[in-house]
């Protein structure tokens, strides 16, 4: 039993470090890495360049609304 405890141990760093890998490699991809500096930069935006962009979504409702529609 302690051989396999052993293995799976071995198998799970294996598996965290291919998982940070590939992540790391999706988001270095050249087609991906604009998208990811745009989304970098949302923190630092305008308030309302940002309330602006939530507000125009149809699937985002506040509760307010949600109460009105029942």
């Amino acid at each position: 039993m302690e051989d396999f405890y052993a293995f799976v141990r071995s198998a799970w760093v294996i598996w965290m470090m291919a998982l940070f890998v590939i992540i790391v490699a999706w988001v270095l991809w050249p087609s991906n890495r604009e998208k990811f500096r745009r989304a970098a930069q949302i923190p630092l935006s305008e308030d309302k360049q940002s309330a602006d962009a939530v507000s125009d979504r149809p699937d985002q409702t506040s509760s307010a609304d949600r109460k009105n529609r029942i």
